[in-house]
């Protein structure tokens, strides 16, 4: 049987808050725990039995799954990359360099190299234009906006560049998030356009350059055998990209060997629309109004990138409910997905919301209906295309469908089971592991842009008891997908001895998650509370999980949507953790739950995790910030 939560007379539950503090060395003030880690960690110094939420096993699985990711980027992603960008730079250097493809490539190259030494010039012999290869590294670390590469001759968003996340931890892992962002972010497109400023004779170049790159990675088997590796495993991990490839290439190359680079150009696209290979994530800067006629956003973002950005189904569904695909506003509020574009009110950004109320939210559902997010002209078809893209893609096996699908069972209270949390507190629970995903897929994850107009110890005396949120559903597809996890590290390419660790710690967690289940089983069927070795256990299980998360958790933020004409990206945040207590005998079990945030920030200064902690500790900065619908919820 369910306890109820708000059982405590009004002096306890004073008592209770006034203990709710931590000593902290920032300025040695009293203040709220920063991370869930410090709210069990202060029960276990008071002797306060645990209460195991669903929210702190999210949080475990979110930090194992981006500690795999980080160990993985140390063991294989970034020797790799490295290795084939060096090994691509010196094929280049043996092709003719009075050929402004092959000079173009070179350059485009070495800026990938520069940024993974921190060398702000090439070496020399390097680069064939020195000069504007360290112009273009300048733009890059200055990271302001918006502005035009003169090195590629299009526009490029440079405030992608600004290192955030856990990449912002060392100088290392800063410039590998430039160097595979660059990598990523530089489209080399088949179609001119005045809606992105590609002039024909740049597209020529700049398709002409792409294939000089492709035919130096298929001369040598080598080196396509470990280009095909790294593209195997980023695909697993993060998803497909939905670009052109160089199989692609090579194959309208060998079928139009002697033909003008237009006509090439040309059968390119047309591959590209009969195969499915035009992006569904419009990851770009589009002008709607420089569209010729009968030319689409998707037509002109149709290229080729060296090392492309995921496909999500998160983001494609994103992208089906902003401008130009949802215009404008009909209804007399201010929606906080609202932006001018040509004068006209129409929907700029995308909410988690409507991405969890696709998932089977209720409660989104509700918020989304109250705040008018959806009064706008073209949104009901959009969302049914939303809709279905998101339905669609969750077959696909990568881990963010293998996450996605775990929200969705839990938005679902029929799929989860009767027991358990409310639907508010699922929602709150599911926009904060959602952003957990997207913070630790930041470099790799395509984001969707606007159209833009113009081992334990044992427990203390008196925590002989402990509690589960009874959600064992939940636990089991947490369990599977830690287990998919290890599958797909240790089932693809790389060295199976530097792999081990990643794949024990992944099988720890997944034991540690079934035997929360069973725990959570007893407690759902109306057991009594658990006692001796399982509630040992409970009360131990943050050392435990600490131990595999490698660290504690701390508030964190990350941006998914960028809307170029607004200046504005959508960003989603933790912030500090939320007490939650239930009653355990005769005293109470203590807790942590997520605090979820979204809101809107200046796309030039596109918010670090330092960024957002310090705004934490400011009642004016966060009070200045417009929170979306569901962000800022506060789950009682």
């Amino acid at each position: 049987m369910r306890l109820p939560r708000h059982w405590m007379t009004a002096w306890t539950s004073a008592a209770l808050l006034a203990a709710l503090t931590l000593a902290v060395p920032r300025g040695g003030a009293e203040e709220p725990p920063w991370s869930m880690f410090d709210v069990y960690e202060m029960n276990r110094q008071e002797g306060t039995p645990n209460y195991i939420t669903e929210d702190f096993l999210f949080l475990a699985h979110a930090m194992v799954a981006r500690r795999t990711i980080a160990d993985l980027e140390n063991r294989v992603l970034m020797p790799a990359f490295a290795s084939l960008t060096t090994r691509i730079g010196k094929g280049l250097d043996a092709m003719d360099e009075t050929d402004p493809a092959v000079r173009l490539a070179r350059d485009f190259m070495a800026v990938i190299a520069c940024l993974l030494s921190g060398a702000d010039r090439p070496e020399p012999d390097a680069a064939a234009r020195p000069d504007s290869v360290a112009a273009e590294l300048a733009l890059i670390r200055e990271s302001a906006g918006l502005s035009p590469s003169e090195l590629m001759g299009h526009p490029l968003d440079y405030s992608r560049f600004i290192v955030r996340g856990s990449y912002a931890r060392s100088e290392e892992l800063g410039r590998y998030f430039r160097a595979m962002t660059y990598a990523g972010a530089v489209l080399f497109p088949v179609t001119a356009s005045k809606a992105t400023g590609i002039r024909p004779e740049t597209a020529d170049l700049l398709t002409r350059t792409a294939l000089k790159i492709v035919e130096t990675i298929h001369a040598d088997p080598d080196l396509l055998a470990a280009r095909d590796r790294l593209a195997i495993r980023l695909t697993w991990l993060f998803g497909p990209p939905d670009n052109l490839t160089h199989v692609d290439y090579r194959a309208v190359r060998r079928e139009m060997a002697d033909a003008p680079i237009a006509d090439i150009r040309r059968r390119l696209l047309e591959r590209a629309r009969k195969t499915g290979r035009q992006p569904l994530i419009l990851s770009g800067l589009v002008r709607k109004e420089g569209l010729e006629p009968g030319v689409s956003p998707r037509d002109v973002l149709t290229g080729w990138r060296f090392i492309p950005q995921r496909y999500t189904p998160d983001s494609a569904a994103f992208q089906q409910l902003v401008y130009d695909r949802v215009t404008v506003y009909q209804g007399d509020k201010t929606p906080f997905s609202l932006s001018v574009i040509d004068g006209k009110p129409v929907k700029g950004l995308p909410l988690g919301l409507e991405l969890m109320a696709f998932l089977g939210s209720v409660a989104a559902d509700d918020r989304l209906a109250e705040s008018d997010e959806r009064n706008y002209k073209g949104y009901a078809g959009a969302e049914i295309r939303a809709k279905a893209l998101l339905d669609g893609s969750l077959d696909i096996p990568t881990l963010t469908a293998a996450h996605l699908t775990v929200l969705g069972q839990w938005l679902d209270r029929q799929a989860a089971g009767t027991g358990g949390p409310d639907d508010d507190r699922r929602l709150n629970s599911a926009l904060s592991f959602w952003t957990w995903t997207r913070y630790i897929t930041l470099l790799y994850a395509k984001q969707s842009y606007t159209v833009a107009g113009k081992g334990l110890d044992l427990s203390s005396e008196d925590r002989r008891t402990a509690r589960i949120e009874p959600a064992p559903a939940l636990y089991e597809q947490l369990a599977a997908a830690a287990a998919a996890l290890k599958k797909g590290v240790s089932g693809g390419p790389g060295d199976a001895e530097a792999l081990a660790p990643i794949v024990d710690r992944l099988t720890s967690l997944e034991s540690v998650l079934r035997r929360c289940r069973r725990i959570a089983a007893a407690a759902a069927d109306g057991d009594a509370p658990p006692t001796g070795e399982d509630a040992a256990f409970l009360n131990n299980l943050d050392k435990a999980l600490l131990k595999l998360t490698g660290e504690k958790d701390a508030p964190i933020v990350t941006d998914v949507h960028t809307d170029p004409s607004g200046g504005r990206v959508l960003q989603e945040a933790i912030g500090r953790p939320r007490i939650v207590t239930v009653p355990v005998d005769e005293g109470i079990a203590r807790g942590a739950l997520f605090r979820y945030y979204e809101f809107k920030y200046p796309l030039d200064r596109r918010m670090t995790d330092e960024a957002w902690r310090q705004a934490l500790t400011d009642s004016d900065a966060i009070g200045a910030i417009r929170f979306s619908p569901g962000g800022a919820q506060t789950i009682e």
